[in-house]
């Protein structure tokens, strides 16, 4: 059951890396001293990179360790997280944006056939809807967590927290 809780745990906090931006696009633009359409292309290039990377990463986890590639990209997606927050200017924003997207992508691309190939046989459907309810429970908190971190103690330093 603990690795359940774990890919569960690690499947919601990459998914809601991608959606984090969604609720702080006015602080965005603020910090970069842009117009606030500027700041919604941050969602964009997140949520592209994040459905492309799907099918580049599902033929890999066929071939590699299932939770090495989960691990691997929370890894990296920790670091392109906290790159975000120190980025001077919004082109390498931009640029940590569609790579959170990519990792994040990594987590649950590993974690929905690990997690069938370690249930019992007669719960596989039952795991794997635990992760398709993280991976929604991760677009909630991505949202509404970074809002209220982003009101109390400013965008930068909520990337760094979630980093």
């Amino acid at each position: 059951m603990s690795k359940v809780v774990v890919a569960f745990t690690i499947t919601m906090l990459a998914v809601s890396t991608v959606f984090m931006t969604q609720s702080i696009f006015l602080e965005i633009s603020e910090s970069f001293k842009i117009d606030i359409t500027q700041a919604r292309f941050s969602f964009g290039v997140v949520s592209l990179f994040y459905s492309a990377s799907f099918f580049f990463i599902g033929p890999v986890a066929d071939k590699y360790d299932l939770p090495k590639i989960a691990v691997t990209g929370l890894v990296v997606l920790a670091m392109a997280v906290l790159f975000a927050s120190i980025t001077p200017n919004f082109s390498l924003f931009i640029i940590a944006m569609a790579l959170i997207g990519v990792c994040a992508a990594s987590i649950p691309a590993a974690m929905f056939p690990h997690i069938a190939t370690i249930s019992a046989e007669n719960k596989a459907g039952f795991y794997v809807g635990l992760i398709v309810a993280a991976a929604t429970l991760g677009v909630t908190f991505g949202r509404v967590l970074m809002g209220l971190m982003t009101s109390n103690i400013g965008w930068q330093f909520s990337f760094r927290i979630v980093s």
